[in-house]
């Protein structure tokens, strides 16, 4: 098939490496030690799927939902606020990445111990 459309890959490792993460939380999940912790485990690889495919950060996303859980209440639960590709999260995203490269006010080098070096012994 491959030869009559150029389209169609050689070989199937695309598919192959996008089923592998599930490969690997399948035998990860037999550590479980209860049902509620396979459903744990299925809940928060699911998050980081969704934030690998929104090309948002994984580690802020999580960071994000973990901060915001807190404050959203059943009654005004606004879930689309939640997802990686809202602006909310994008805005959250980008305030965090530039409070890292914000300079903090002290410019002085760091302090390295400086070690003494050996003496050649001459003879």
């Amino acid at each position: 098939q491959f030869l009559s459309d150029g389209n169609i890959p050689i070989d199937n490792g695309a598919s192959e490496r996008a089923i592998r993460p599930i490969a690997l939380l399948r035998r990860n999940v037999l550590f479980s030690n209860t049902v509620n912790g396979a459903n744990a485990v299925a809940v928060f690889m699911s998050l980081i799927a969704t934030a690998r495919e929104a090309n948002a950060d994984i580690y802020y996303y999580l960071k994000y939902l973990l901060e915001h859980s807190i404050e959203v209440s059943e009654e005004k639960a606004n879930l689309d606020e939640m997802l990686p590709w809202s602006e909310v999260y994008q805005d959250y995203e980008k305030r965090q990445k530039l409070e890292i490269l914000k300079p903090s006010g002290n410019n002085d080098p760091p302090i390295t111990p400086k070690i003494q070096r050996k003496r050649a012994v001459s003879a």
